[in-house]
């Protein structure tokens, strides 16, 4: 036990260099980390300086310093400054020196004993460090949805991957095995613990899978043994009997295969969601007669109540099993949830769950992917060669450029107070556009890049670009994250006009479904055993008899990744106008078209309208101290304001409201259906 966390263990796990795949043990309230023997920690690299960094612990908090100027240090890829105590959240990339040696902080336990200093140590770093913790929040030094703070969003995630197989598929597909396109923003989603968690459960939906075509298996080999036993001793038959034996043996093993390609065929039909809901029920019964009157009747009885009870288990370990208690309200800590992942792909995933993104290569229609819904937006131009009436003059106007009006309107927003604002600058780019641009392609990797020095950014504010768009984005996280607002502005000085524009978007709750989690409870009982098993009883006919079309593709996995990607890279050799962007993220795909409560929706409309009239405020009061006349903006403003749209840049409301009603975007598919059996009844926790 560590005697500085008696209910917690915190260990540095390497995810490359000479370390890579170790851990260890923080056991002291200072480890020192560098090339010398005489560290705490030793990384035996040429790029690592014999004293390079120092980890302190102190009541429950982590901070790192750098000790020598000459080394490199970062934490989410920012520099951390000589002798300054930067503060760390677990799951956060710490590299040093060259090639980048990264290791992150990871607890055994949710809940972290703080330490008690040894008397004496006065190395801490509350009087060095610069910075509150709020303040190095801001500048993207702290990641979200860390194991210490660990996001709602990413538990809910979780719980998805637990029980949708299309969820499961989308992070398979477009998260880890994608090497080429870009992936979208996932905000407050912490991208590698929800991998996880869908490897876990697949790897259990496996298993499930496996033993029940083990049992199909065992129900067809009846039809190669029976006709053995027809022939009672092998010396009484005569010589066409013996020639007659491996006919039936064959002919009877055609059969079967026959009545069972019937039977798939039937159950494919009936999984079709085109089909009315009577006649799918209709087709599934004649399916189930076929493969009745087939087989002999008491062991296929004996084979389905198996089958059955394996399915019966698979949900229980689903709903109720260790993986799922984990992920319980107050007790979720994504250190917990393990799986062997490759460290090589743990750092890129890392990478693609960086909070502070500013480059988003999109791909389709609408540039804003993984922001959810464009409910509203508008834009005008305004003349800034017409100069603003002052005692019966006309004063003249005085020239500007877009990046003092960007500072304006930030500081306008931030001036609000709002504690979960976030203001960021972005780059859109068109996916068909970045093979050639060094500034958005990493050639080393054939992948986009996701985040541009912010210098770089600000110089597209005064460039226009067909390919390459800037935008100021305000967004508010609320909800806990259920909910997300953004807001997305651009300037742009065309001669003598002012075009203005705004997009408003919105990131709606995530599936319903995926709140099953906070209403199990799971205790055993004989009530929740029966109802699963009530559900299970007819679902284990399908699942049973597809799960060849199951296993087969999880085995053929490696290789048709591999066909995949080769697929790609021939189309990206053949085609220099190859798609990069994405259209969609994982927290995107997640999302419901309904939002779950009414105060969600009227809490939309508080940030909306808010941040509206205190920017469109200052932009009048800018353009007026800039001697521009306002009069035609201020009128716009009133109808902005009074009626919500100038020009509209989506639908207007695209959301549903209630249960059974239906929104009218069409970017958010249907929830998929449970792949891996049914869904135990809510139950209200008290």
């Amino acid at each position: 036990m560590n005697a500085f966390f008696p209910r917690t263990q915190v260990f540095l796990v390497f995810l490359n260099g000479p370390l890579v795949n170790r851990r260890h043990l923080i056991n002291k309230p200072e480890m020192l980390i560098g090339s010398s023997p005489n560290n705490d920690i030793v990384i035996p690299d040429p790029s690592i300086l014999p004293r390079h960094a120092v980890l302190y612990c102190d009541k429950g908090n982590f901070f790192l310093r750098s000790l020598d100027s000459q080394g490199i240090v970062e934490v989410n890829q920012y520099p951390v400054p000589i002798d300054q105590w930067v503060p760390l959240d677990y799951d956060q990339r710490i590299s040093l020196g060259q090639l980048r040696i990264t290791f992150y902080l990871v607890a055994s336990n949710s809940v972290p004993v703080p330490p008690t200093p040894p008397p004496g140590l006065t190395t801490g770093p509350q009087a060095a460090m610069p910075y509150t913790h709020a303040q190095f929040q801001q500048t993207g030094l702290l990641g979200v949805g860390s194991a210490k703070a660990p996001t709602e969003t990413t538990r809910y995630l979780c719980m998805g991957a637990r029980i949708d197989q299309s969820f499961r598929d989308y992070v398979f597909k477009h998260i880890v095995r994608e090497k080429h396109r870009a992936v979208g923003e996932s905000h407050g989603v912490d991208i590698p613990v929800v991998v996880k968690s869908s490897y876990t459960a697949q790897h259990q939906v496996f298993i499930r899978d496996v033993i029940l075509c083990g049992l199909l298996v065992i129900l067809l080999f009846q039809f190669i043994i029976s006709p053995i036993f027809t022939i009672n001793v092998l010396h009484n038959v005569n010589s066409l009997q013996l020639i007659a034996f491996p006919l039936s043996v064959i002919g009877s093993v055609l059969q079967t295969l026959v009545s069972l390609a019937w039977t798939m065929l039937f159950v494919l039909l009936a999984r079709n969601k085109n089909i009315p809901e009577p006649i799918r029920a209709i087709i599934l019964l004649i399916a189930f007669l076929i493969f009745l009157l087939s087989f002999n009747f008491l062991l296929l009885i004996l084979l389905y109540l198996a089958a059955w009870a394996v399915i019966v288990w698979h949900s229980w370990e689903t709903y109720y099993g260790v993986e799922t208690q984990q992920l319980a309200k107050g007790k979720f800590n994504p250190g917990n949830i393990h799986f062997p992942l490759d460290p090589q792909v743990e750092l890129e995933l890392r990478r693609l769950a960086d909070p502070d993104q500013n480059v988003i290569v999109y791909s389709g229609y609408s540039p804003f992917v993984g922001s959810g819904i464009d409910i509203d937006g508008w834009s005008f131009p305004i003349d800034t060669t017409k100069g603003k009436k002052k005692a019966g003059g006309t004063l003249t106007p005085e020239p500007f450029l877009v990046e003092e009006l960007y500072g304006c309107i930030h500081k306008a927003i931030q001036d609000l107070g709002l504690s979960n604002l976030n203001i960021s600058d972005k780059l859109y780019v068109n996916g068909t556009a970045i093979s050639n641009n060094p500034n958005f392609f990493d050639n080393s990797r054939k992948r986009p890049i996701t985040r541009l020095d912010n210098k770089l950014v600000e110089r597209w504010m005064e460039t226009f670009s067909e390919d390459v768009r800037y935008y100021k984005c305000f967004r508010v996280l609320s909800w806990k994250g259920e909910l997300i607002v953004s807001i997305y502005i651009r300037f742009m000085n065309i001669e003598k006009n002012l075009f203005v524009e705004a997009n408003y978007v919105v990131l709606p709750p995530l599936k319903e479904e995926f709140y099953l989690l906070d209403t199990l409870e799971p205790t055993f009982t004989l009530e929740k055993l029966w109802n699963l098993a009530k559900l299970s009883f007819f679902s284990a006919f399908p699942l049973w008899i597809l799960s060849p079309f199951r296993v087969i593709p999880y085995l053929a996995n490696d290789w048709s990744a591999r066909r995949e990607q080769e697929q790609v890279e021939r189309l990206i050799a053949n085609n220099p106008a190859f798609d990069y962007g994405t259209s969609t993220s994982l927290r995107e795909v997640a999302s419901s078209s309904n939002y779950r409560l009414h105060f969600q929706r009227l809490d939309k409309e508080m940030y909306v309208k808010t941040i509206e009239r205190q920017l469109l405020e200052s932009i009048i009061n800018f353009l007026d101290s800039k001697n521009i006349d306002t009069t035609d903006l201020k009128e716009r403003q009133e109808t902005i304001l009074n009626h919500g749209v100038i020009v509209s840049g989506g639908t207007i409301e695209s959301l549903a409201f209630g249960e059974k009603a239906k929104a009218t975007s069409n970017r958010f598919a249907e929830p998929a259906s449970n792949a891996g059996g049914p869904r135990p009844q809510q139950t209200s926790q008290k």
